[in-house]
């Protein structure tokens, strides 16, 4: 019988993939605003892990816009609040009474991007953002929750298809298909990762039992800017409408180190080019 997983978030970008591509080794169980749960409610998040035999909780759910995010910036009533806040703490708490493993998504915003190499775990986290500050303060509530526990950092998570939601990758795709132009920073760092790797290091977790904090990122540590001339590059699209753009507002080198997460999980996480060849290949696929 396959391992049955509790999970909210599992209509969204990362985890409906991880959904699709893990459904041959596990069972996912959602619960979600769709499926009438609340993570921001305790007693909603204390009566589905009561009656609940599973043993792994996987937390996809966050607000992750992050424009709106700092419009909300400083209130804890607001809805970044209480879903990257809230929702943890509701879940770290249960999960911890009624002994469940937490596996929850986090990302790479929990760090101030001032570091003039890739973050570890072990770096101390200063978010500049009130996404990144929100995100902090979720880790933070599972720490201190005391549950058994992993958290998953991730940066820009990016796939083939999917309709309810674009990202940075298919972002680009759009414009230059096109034949718009496109304005990218190349005086900052980040690592965008390929939601399928994701799911592999997902389920690595699950049937190793791995606790802690890991950075399940791509390879390839590279400016916005490389990484739109690497989409033109791999799709046949005309890199003369990628501009040069200064950044004034994002941290200089927001890249991970996924190292960790190699040796520990074995999981071979992709460069950035190798992830566009793959995303190419499903495109053609029916």
């Amino acid at each position: 019988m396959k391992p049955i997983i509790s999970a909210s978030g599992l209509t969204g970008l990362v985890g409906s993939r991880v959904k699709q591509l893990t459904s041959s080794d596990f069972t996912w169980h959602n619960f979600s605003l769709s499926t009438g749960v609340d993570i921001t409610q305790a007693h909603q998040v204390e009566k589905i892990l009561t009656n609940s035999p599973n043993a792994v909780f996987v937390n996809f759910s966050a607000f992750t816009d992050v424009a709106a995010a700092q419009a909300q910036q400083g209130d804890a009533t607001g809805s970044c609040y209480r879903l990257n806040v809230i929702g943890p703490k509701n879940l770290g708490l249960a999960c911890k009474k009624f002994r469940k493993h937490l596996i929850h998504l986090s990302t790479d915003a929990v760090f101030d991007g001032r570091k003039s190499k890739a973050y570890i775990e072990t770096d101390r986290p200063h978010p500049i953002s009130w996404y990144g500050q929100t995100k902090l303060q979720g880790e933070q509530e599972i720490l201190a929750s005391g549950c058994e526990y992993t958290i998953v950092r991730i940066a820009y998570p990016f796939r083939a298809k999917f309709k309810l939601k674009t990202d940075f990758v298919r972002n680009i795709m759009h414009r230059l298909s096109r034949h718009q132009t496109v304005s990218m920073f190349t005086d900052t760092q980040f690592t965008p990762t390929f939601i399928d790797d994701i799911a592999t290091a997902i389920a690595a977790i699950v049937l190793r039992k791995v606790t802690g904090i890991f950075h399940c990122v791509g390879s390839s540590i590279i400016s916005p800017f490389a990484a739109a001339l690497d989409v033109a590059a791999t799709f046949n699209f005309n890199s003369d409408l990628i501009l040069k753009a200064r950044n004034h507002s994002y941290p200089p080198n927001a890249g991970l180190s996924n190292r960790k997460a190699t040796n520990q999980l074995g999981v071979k996480f992709l460069t950035f080019p190798q992830a566009l060849d793959r995303i190419k290949h499903q495109l053609k696929s029916p």
